[in-house]
């Protein structure tokens, strides 16, 4: 796999706040790689190009006061649970219990954002 690896960055930029940094890589795929076995033993490629398909966004062309009116809406009831994490005094028994409940919260966080977007962006 090493040997595919073309070029690969690096990106550090001033707005990803996360501790982690992400990485491009430039790699060189040869499609036969990604061959399958049909049922009859014949090679068949995937089509990968429509399994990965990403939608760009057009936040320039798009009214961003409906999509903070709808975040605001959406993430209520986020705010709720972590409010009443909070005034509960909720102690976890573990690590684990606490690591699970940030991954709900974090995972509901991104389902919320996608969902306003799809809804109010172009």
């Amino acid at each position: 796999m090493l040997s595919k690896i073309i070029d690969y960055d690096v990106i550090e930029s001033g707005i990803n706040l996360s501790d982690h940094l992400p990485i491009v890589l430039k790699i060189e795929l040869d499609l036969s790689d990604i061959a399958t076995n049909n049922v009859d033993g014949s090679k068949k490629l995937q089509n990968v190009a429509l399994k990965n398909k990403q939608t760009v966004l057009r936040w320039d062309h798009s009214n961003l006061s409906n999509y903070y009116s709808q975040t605001f809406i959406l993430f209520e009831t986020i705010h709720e649970r972590l409010k009443s994490f909070n005034s509960d005094g909720y102690k976890p028994n573990n690590d684990q219990a606490e690591n699970i409940f940030i991954e709900h919260i974090y995972t509901e966080i991104v389902e919320q954002l996608n969902r306003a977007a799809s809804s109010t962006i172009i």
